[in-house]
């Protein structure tokens, strides 16, 4: 590949070479050859290369169309830790404005779940109660040899409160909460509410709900 740089000046072109290799590489890469490069700088070269294969061919194209590879890793390292023994995985992250000075908080939250998967019209209620409102939501199914074995459910949601959720409640309280309600370990009514409103813990609930 051989590229012309005009020189209008016909002076000395200070160019960072570099640089434009890195620029041309990125545009020439596929997004199979990015997710290969991604997987390669965390995981030795057998496992990256597994992995790899095995994910762009269970990837619905829609899939890769909308999420960048970057992502897709992050979705990689979640569906390799789903199993018999545990079929499912929640994940929530703070969301960053789109646009500078919009102060709307929003909520990424994604559900990995091997096995038989939901009916988005049955996620809704889960959420519903424990106080998220949904803006947006994506639905894939991945594939091996043409039968599906796990599916993302990923959501845009917003805390009905309008406050933000502790950063260190998220992890001790409200994934577990969620990963609870979904597996069907905890009951699913409007106390739930107290995960996330209240920053108390899904056992805690339990307690008040004999009580109430």
């Amino acid at each position: 590949l051989h590229l012309l740089t005009p020189n209008t000046t016909r002076g000395n072109l200070d160019l960072d070479v570099e640089g434009l290799e890195r620029q041309i590489a990125e545009i020439t890469l596929s997004w199979n050859d990015k997710l290969l490069e991604l997987l390669f700088s965390r995981y030795p070269a057998a496992t990256a290369q597994r992995l790899h294969d095995f994910y762009t061919e269970s990837f619905p194209e829609e899939y890769k169309a909308s999420i960048a590879p970057e992502e897709a890793l992050i979705d990689i390292q979640y569906l390799e830790r789903l199993e018999q023994a545990n079929p499912l995985e929640v994940a929530l992250n703070e969301q960053l404005p789109e646009e500078e000075g919009n102060r709307q908080l929003f909520y990424d939250l994604k559900i990995y779940k091997r096995g038989e998967h939901f009916t988005l019209s049955a996620i809704f209620p889960f959420l519903d109660n424990i106080g998220f409102d949904i803006f947006e939501e994506k639905f894939t199914l991945l594939t091996e040899n043409e039968i599906a074995f796990a599916a993302i459910y990923d959501f845009r949601v917003r805390p009905r409160s309008g406050r933000q959720i502790a950063p260190e409640s998220i992890n001790s309280k409200i994934l577990p909460g969620l990963k609870a309600v979904f597996s069907g370990s905890a009951e699913n009514d409007r106390l739930n509410t107290l995960i996330l409103d209240a920053g108390i813990s899904y056992r805690e609930v339990a307690i008040f709900r004999t009580l109430a």
